[in-house]
């Protein structure tokens, strides 16, 4: 197009949204003297583009966008079908100067979606750099013949009905800047003078107010001080934002209308708060496991040893360690999952999210939710089971290296013991005998400081639990005989 029509034209971009087979091609056709495929058919796909040489000085061509009839009956079962038309529609409008909204007779309430879907996805996609909204025409065809009162009153019963729907939207003041209810919503006759020959004829009265429309619509621009024609360049610039931005909202796009998108969002909202009550009462029980995790183990070391002994009967060729492992990780996701408080926060929130989608309104969610739902539990007992197991290996972790800092005290007390002359030793005090003994500990737990900083601090309470309250503290263990022969 650059190639064809230079860098610098200047141009003008109209598009065209109507339900399908509302007329549109055909309606550019007679508007412009384009060649665009009409059928009784669907025949337009997508959006068809029409470059219109312009004879007014404003603008070099009319970019002509010829879009896809949305609400399409063969689509209708398709399971995008909702995010197709949304699609279509943005860019319909999102893409143009103006757009020209068209129906096959009476305006009814599948535009009335659209326009409120656009004019609400308008509001919730604003950007600074591009004003997303095209200025909005209205033709209706077909309508029967009236007179001009009981036109007026049809033209103000449907402008009613379009504000009503754009009236939640501020970009309402955009999409509707300007509005002239006896000039912009425009009714017209049937496209030929009758269905058979002879009067299978164009209508001149159809032609005659298409000519008005595209009139208006020029005198419109060119009376709007916010309009300005766009370089191709500018326009393909658009064109790139409008993507980035349809994609980022397309979790919206496949609602029907406002109240579907609300709905949608309280849903997801109500299911955000039940998950969070759950994720708590996770996080609460593997908060208090943390701090009693040696003392849960011990309470439950006869449950593990028993259910060891029945499996390795059944399964003797695995190897013991290995099942004691996997059972002592059961034992404790069971002390975990088990809690009442975990039981009863899934239980009433299952039961209230049951309850919220049991709700007429909300059921048409409950079957995509429920699957996410299912799925959320699922994860978090996987999470809870992946933080129990490192629990249980920064445990064994801990206790390899406890039982080296063991080995090390009593190594270093018996080199002790064999460097001193015994007379010495045994006039020692009990002061001496502490002062002597604390010296070889504090040594010991310098290294493991030095040697595990990150768990140095576990690494003491669990050294100190081991020497200072099972008797083998610095004065139990001296005055021991038969603890020093050992």
């Amino acid at each position: 197009i650059e190639k064809k029509v230079g860098k610098t034209c200047k141009l003008f971009v109209l598009s065209i949204l109507g339900l399908q087979k509302s007329g549109k091609s055909t309606l550019l056709n007679v508007m412009f003297g384009c060649r665009l495929r009409t059928s009784i058919e669907r025949c337009t796909r997508g959006i068809n583009i029409q470059l219109v040489k312009s004879e007014r000085p404003e603008y070099d061509y009319i970019f002509v966008l010829d879009v896809e009839g949305v609400r399409s009956v063969e689509l209708s079962h398709k399971s995008e079908s909702l995010l197709h038309d949304n699609r279509l529609a943005l860019l319909t409008v999102w893409l143009s100067h103006v757009t020209l909204i068209l129906t096959n007779g009476d305006y009814n309430a599948d535009m009335n979606q659209i326009i409120s879907l656009i004019g609400y996805l308008s509001d919730h996609a604003s950007v600074n750099t591009v004003d997303l909204c095209s200025r909005l025409f209205f033709a209706m065809r077909s309508v029967p013949h009236a007179n001009e009162e009981q036109q007026n009153e049809k033209r103000s019963s449907i402008f009613n009905s379009i504000k009503n729907h754009l009236s939640k939207s501020t970009a309402s003041s955009r999409l509707l800047r300007g509005f002239d209810i006896s000039k912009d919503i425009f009714l017209l006759g049937n496209l030929k003078e009758g269905d058979k020959p002879p009067l299978d004829l164009p209508s001149p009265a159809y032609g005659k107010g298409v000519q008005q429309i595209r009139n208006r619509i020029h005198n419109f621009l060119i009376s709007d001080n916010t309009w300005k024609p766009q370089t191709l360049k500018e326009w393909v610039d658009r064109v790139k934002i409008v993507r980035t931005i349809v994609l980022d909202i397309e979790n919206h796009m496949h609602c029907r209308d406002v109240t579907e998108i609300e709905l949608r969002r309280r849903a997801s909202e109500q299911v955000s708060k039940l998950r969070r009550i759950v994720s708590n009462a996770y996080a609460k029980e593997v908060a208090e496991l943390d701090v009693d995790f040696n003392s849960r183990i011990e309470r439950n070391l006869d449950v593990v040893t028993n259910r060891v002994r029945i499996i390795h009967q059944s399964y003797a060729y695995r190897p013991i360690e290995a099942v004691r492992k996997e059972t002592l990780l059961a034992v404790i996701i069971e002390s975990v999952t088990n809690s009442s408080t975990l039981v009863d926060g899934i239980q009433s929130s299952t039961d209230e999210f049951s309850n919220y989608f049991s709700r007429g309104e909300n059921s048409p969610f409950r079957s995509f939710h429920k699957i996410q739902w299912d799925s959320f539990l699922e994860k978090e007992l996987k999470f809870t089971i992946n933080k129990v197991s490192e629990m249980l290996e920064v445990r064994k972790y801990n206790q390899d290296h406890v039982t080296s800092a063991k080995v090390e005290i009593n190594t270093n007390i018996l080199k002790l013991f064999y460097d001193v002359i015994k007379d010495d030793r045994d006039s020692w005090s009990n002061d001496r005998k502490i002062e002597e003994f604390n010296k070889i500990y504090v040594e010991v737990l310098r290294n493991v400081e030095s040697t595990h900083k990150s768990i140095s601090n576990e690494m003491k309470k669990l050294v100190f639990h081991v020497y200072h309250t099972r008797n083998f503290n610095s004065v139990g263990f001296m005055n021991n005989p038969k603890k020093q022969q050992n």
